[in-house]
């Protein structure tokens, strides 16, 4: 038997840089840490962590392609509150079958689905 690790690695346009920190800081409450000026590493809860390398211009996947990757689940306390902030900061949110969860896109990177936590 298997799990998923602890450790998420992203690779965005430095562009994204300050809305990406806002969504993971403001947003989802991860404190930031920065080992390297191109590296930040959000710390969730659980000891979970996503790494972010801000990359220059074409070394990232556009958004478009990155809605074909991998998709990322984000638990929080608040869902209500957390799709509020999402909203004042902008997030985008993006379109999916599942009616019963929201779906965004992290700012230059992947899609994440927000559920709140349960029992």
């Amino acid at each position: 038997m298997s799990r998923l690790g602890s450790n998420v690695k992203l690779t965005i346009d430095k562009s994204h840089r300050d809305p990406v920190r806002a969504l993971f800081r403001d947003a989802l409450g991860s404190k930031v840490l920065t080992p390297t000026p191109d590296l930040e590493v959000y710390e969730l809860e659980a000891a979970a962590r996503v790494g972010v390398f801000y990359v220059s211009g074409g070394e990232a996947l556009p958004p478009s392609e990155q809605q074909k990757g991998a998709w990322l689940e984000f638990v929080v306390d608040d869902e209500p509150a957390a799709r509020e902030k999402l909203s004042a900061l902008g997030v985008a949110r993006v379109e999916y079958s599942d009616k019963a969860h929201a779906y965004y896109q992290v700012p230059g990177g992947p899609v994440f689905r927000l559920a709140g936590r349960t029992g």
